[in-house]
């Protein structure tokens, strides 16, 4: 009993200490309060001052969670900061996209670029092209860093888009080695350097550069390969007296080239249209409404890997790429073989060839499988006194006939593949631009 009324008398006191402690606090927490209203007030926007009737305080906290009751520190600081920051933050952003655009004339580098590897500056590049394609055809040089530098530079001299000084363009192959200009291919060892200025150089990046380069050397080769097929002549092809099998060849000869067009028309219409075209607009678009920096890069990034990829120029595509690679060596050797049967390949609107027409020594060739020339072996030796192009005397139609049938067939298979290929990406991610061109592909 003794140690049980002298653990009560301890307990009793202990009470008492923690009621007079208690009651210490509240009077501190009171003089805390009623001395630092408005920082209690702010940091805890619903606390109750201690001057309010504990009724009040009762009835109002009814029904509310304790855990809305005080805002978190960390929140209501980073509310206080970003009301600082953003205005102050918005402002040097435009400034800054100011300077960009108006100083270092940042959408004149951009259309610049869209101009020089998309061909998007009228008929600019177009009339490039034709000046290269035209030197290869008469077998002069071009196949040279000094050469075809000096051509670009001379052409683009008198276009206002573009500043000569930024661009440079080379051969990248072994110095002095023939070029194989029976394939597209060829044009994969010519670069176009576009120099980009500090500091747009940060907004489009040199990575992204060599996409814009790849998309140039693609549009070459398809641009290459409509070139031969728009210059064919066919003024003579009414010629022979054998029409049994002149007809057979020739309605597979219109067969085929009908067929060619069609998909090279096909695939520059999808590539420069539905692609390089809108996704740049789109671009322009919405860079014309952001002024941050990592936003601008981020927006380039997105937009030169999408009409990469679109253009089917990515990993991923690359057999659908080879394949379509191969339909423009086709072209290639069913121009050569039409001027190989049939006379020489001549532009309708080339006059520099008026009265220089030629024709091949040989123009019979065993190898009916082979549609391939050397341009050192290859000579011409006569003219027309009228000045037209030299006709074979003889043609074999059956040689003739079974070159078309290659190529014929091959372009069947090839055109299959690419289109199964593209449908079958289409439905799998769902994407419209190659749903379009499986469409478009039949």
């Amino acid at each position: 009993n003794k140690i049980n009324g002298k653990f009560h008398g301890q307990l009793h006191d202990q009470n008492d200490l923690d009621h007079e402690i208690d009651h210490e606090i509240d009077l501190k927490k009171d003089d805390i309060i009623d001395v630092f209203p408005k920082t209690i007030s702010t940091l805890f926007p619903l606390w109750k001052p201690s001057t309010e009737k504990v009724e009040d305080v009762e009835i109002e906290s009814k029904g509310t969670n304790d855990m809305l009751i005080f805002q978190p520190f960390n929140e209501l600081l980073k509310e206080r900061f970003e009301g600082y920051i953003q205005p102050r933050y918005e402002r040097i952003g435009q400034q800054l996209y100011d300077a960009l655009v108006e100083k270092c004339r940042l959408w004149k580098h951009l259309r610049s670029l869209a101009g020089l590897y998309f061909m998007q500056q009228g008929e600019s590049m177009h009339l490039l092209c034709d000046v290269l394609f035209d030197r290869i055809d008469k077998k002069q040089m071009w196949y040279d860093t000094y050469i075809l530098n000096d051509i670009f530079l001379n052409t683009v001299r008198k276009w206002k888009w573009l500043d000569g000084g930024l661009v440079s363009v080379w051969i990248d192959d072994i110095p002095g080695k023939k070029p194989n200009i029976t394939t597209v291919r060829v044009f994969e060892k010519i670069v176009i350097e576009y120099r980009i200025p500090w500091p747009i150089n940060n907004i489009m990046q040199s990575k992204t550069l060599q996409y814009y380069k790849r998309i140039a050397v693609f549009l070459l080769q398809v641009k290459r390969a409509k070139y031969l097929l728009e210059r064919l002549s066919f003024s003579h092809l009414s010629r022979d007296n054998e029409m049994a099998e002149k007809t057979t060849a020739m309605v597979l000869f219109y067969g085929v080239r009908i067929k060619l067009i069609w998909f090279l028309n096909t695939i520059w219409d999808y590539a420069m249209r539905n692609i390089l075209l809108s996704e740049t607009e789109n671009f322009y678009k919405k860079l014309e409404k952001v002024f941050d920096i990592d936003e601008m890069v981020s927006l380039h990034d997105h937009y030169i890997h999408a009409v990469y990829n679109r253009c089917l120029l990515s990993d991923k595509t690359i057999p659908i790429h080879k394949s379509i690679l191969d339909v423009l060596d086709l072209t290639i050797q069913f121009s050569i073989l039409y001027t190989r049967y049939q006379g020489e390949n001549i532009s309708f609107y080339d006059h520099s060839r008026d009265g220089k027409s030629k024709k091949y020594e040989d123009t019979s060739d065993s190898d009916s499988d082979t549609f391939l020339t050397d341009d050192d072996d290859d000579e011409w030796n006569g003219q027309n006194t009228n000045g037209e192009p030299i006709i074979p005397v003889q043609v074999d139609y059956e040689v003739f006939l079974e070159g078309l049938s290659r190529i014929d067939k091959e372009f069947n298979r090839n055109k299959e593949f690419i289109s199964n290929s593209v449908q079958t990406i289409a439905r799998v991610g769902g994407f419209w631009w190659f749903d379009a061109l499986a469409l478009a592909l039949g």
